[in-house]
């Protein structure tokens, strides 16, 4: 399969997960166990931190790795931040999470890239 391709599924289905997550399953479970409600509360800035990255190497193939990583860690401290000066709710673990994600989606993009040389 084309690595382009390939990307541009991944962030689709990356933002329809993230949707399907905040507006579905997430409003049903209000009443539920701590640890999925924690679960589906960091999920989407897991995906997100994925998405970032592969949605900049898909618009911008011609930039570096480390500048792709450095910029979707740029845009989700900010993200995050926004958040907390907007007063809405904000936790460490939406931080590490993200991060976490930006890591996958660096081990994806050179796994993708190896494989396609």
């Amino acid at each position: 399969m084309n690595r382009k391709l390939l990307f541009l599924v991944l962030v689709v289905l990356g933002f329809v997960m993230i949707v399907v997550i905040k507006y579905v399953i997430r409003p049903s479970y209000v009443e539920c166990n701590e640890f999925i409600i924690f679960v589906l509360g960091v999920v989407p800035n897991f995906l997100l931190g994925i998405i970032f990255p592969l949605l900049l190497k898909l618009l911008r193939p011609s930039l570096r790795l480390r500048r792709i990583m450095t910029i979707s860690l740029v845009l989700i401290v900010f993200m995050e931040y926004d958040l907390f000066i907007s007063g809405r709710r904000f936790d460490v673990f939406d931080i590490i999470s993200s991060i976490l994600g930006i890591s996958m989606a660096y081990f994806i993009i050179i796994k993708l890239k190896v494989s396609n040389y």
